[in-house]
């Protein structure tokens, strides 16, 4: 057993030798991130954007400060459905499948866990590509922020580990995946600039539009995206 899987198996047993330690890990693992990560991004929109010094601030209600938010949740949907597509080609088997474990829950709850787990790649992980996305992001906006985030990242990142959903390099790999394309991003934001000035303007010209729209993302964000790859997979007729 390589020193990933070692790790993986050492957090597993830690979670699993209580029964509320590991129901708990298990709620949170695939799902606080994800509502932190709206949090954040509300925090950015209605708080502002630094950049460089800490005295150059894009006020709030600034079209280039709406842009670079609407530009970093361009990237981080960009890092998580290129490492989905990617985890899908890989085919890399899941600890909680690979291993058959049976944890202490309910068999009924961890069979849903595992229908729903089964049948995608581990890696990269989608997930830490979303979620470190969001921290390269803050630090290039608000490195206080950045750091309490990312330490928040990676223990919730422990717990999707512990639990059996990923290996330990399955989150470096996305945390890569995400830090990538949020610089490629921003490197492009001059050719980036008409979509995400228009997509600001819209908060401007139809505020009771845009705003509703707003909020479904975010709601489609703690549903890890479920609406919009089903969308996608309606519309393109495509597995995503």
């Amino acid at each position: 057993m390589g020193w990933d899987a070692s790790l993986q198996d050492a957090l597993y047993r830690f979670l699993a030798a209580d029964h509320t330690r590991f129901e708990a890990a298990l709620k949170l693992a695939d799902s606080a991130a994800w509502i932190v990560c709206a949090a954040v991004l509300v925090a950015l929109w209605f708080g502002g954007w630094r950049e460089g010094r800490a005295e150059n601030v894009l006020t709030r209600f600034s079209p280039e400060a709406r842009e670079r938010v609407l530009l970093l949740l361009l990237a981080m949907f960009a890092a998580f459905v290129i490492a989905r597509v990617i985890a899908s080609q890989w085919s890399r088997t899941r600890p909680l499948v690979e291993q058959n474990a049976r944890p202490p829950v309910s068999a009924e709850e961890w069979d849903r866990v595992l229908a729903d787990q089964a049948d995608t790649g581990s890696f990269p992980s989608d997930r830490a590509a979303f979620w470190f996305a969001l921290v390269a992001g803050l630090a290039m906006n608000r490195p206080r922020w950045a750091i309490l985030l990312g330490w928040g990242m990676v223990l919730l990142s422990g717990l999707y580990v512990g639990v059996g959903y990923a290996y330990p390099t399955d989150i470096v790999g996305g945390a890569v995946m995400g830090a990538i394309c949020v610089a490629l991003v921003f490197a492009a934001r001059r050719g980036l600039h008409w979509i995400a000035a228009s997509s600001a303007r819209l908060f401007d010209a139809l505020p009771l539009v845009a705003y509703p729209l707003a909020l479904l993302v975010l709601l489609d964000i703690t549903q890890r995206f479920a609406w919009t790859l089903h969308a996608i997979s309606v519309v393109f007729r495509l597995t995503v």
